[in-house]
């Protein structure tokens, strides 16, 4: 279940998202917007191991992407419609 899993445990800082030329913070902030909209927008009785595959997959579609420090609230929608 969703309540279970802990997203506190994937939550980016800026020592953690790598060089980003002095953006780190910005490239935290957007990827942290990430992972909230999609433990907000999945369901309620989803698995902790979907739940977790789905959260360490916005890495490996972001995490080298520029366009992450840019993205929008819509952008950000649209990821999360296709991931959940």
């Amino acid at each position: 279940m969703k309540s279970m899993y802990n997203l506190n445990n994937v939550l980016a800082t800026a020592e953690s998202v790598g060089e980003w030329d002095g953006q780190e913070e910005l490239a935290a902030e957007n990827v942290n917007k990430i992972y909230q909209a999609i433990y907000d927008a999945a369901p309620e009785e989803i698995d902790d191991t979907t739940l977790h595959e789905i959260m360490h997959s916005v890495w490996d579609d972001w995490g080298s992407e520029e366009e992450l420090l840019t993205i929008t609230d819509e952008q950000i929608q649209e990821y999360v419609q296709r991931v959940i």
